[in-house]
């Protein structure tokens, strides 16, 4: 009988556990991985980015593989609210104007922006999705 109490004792808290942990599993700031679905009038793509947020100031974030250019080609993002935005960015010879908005999850951001390389802008569309 001893045995059996422990049994259920073990399963209850393995489960308790189970269930903290998917209430803990809230999402709290957009630093971090995401894919990335973008569309242009060139085709679609997808990729990964990184979202990393200064240290120096909480409203600036940088986006690593903007536009998959590659790692350590990054943005530079401000914050507001639920906006993120890119202006007058000179990215590998591409000026890059972009305006983002943030799911109240937190989980998607909805982008639409320009790449201009000197010959003509190229406009894009993307969602970004938490990883």
């Amino acid at each position: 009988m001893y045995f059996k109490i422990i049994i259920l004792f073990c399963v209850i808290t393995i489960f308790s556990e189970c269930k903290k942990k998917e209430q803990n599993n809230v999402i709290t700031s957009i630093e971090g991985t995401w894919r990335v679905a973008e569309s242009s009038n060139g085709g679609q793509q997808n990729y990964i980015v990184q979202i990393i947020e200064d240290t120096a100031n909480a409203n600036l974030y940088f986006i690593d593989n903007f536009l998959n250019f590659g790692i350590s080609h990054q943005v530079t993002a401000s914050k507001s609210s639920t906006n993120l935005s890119v202006s007058n960015y000179m990215l590998d010879g591409n000026l890059i104007n972009a305006d983002g908005t943030i799911s109240a999850d937190l989980k998607n951001i909805n982008w639409n922006y320009t790449s201009d390389n000197g010959s003509g802008s190229i406009i894009y569309s993307a969602t970004y999705t938490k990883y």
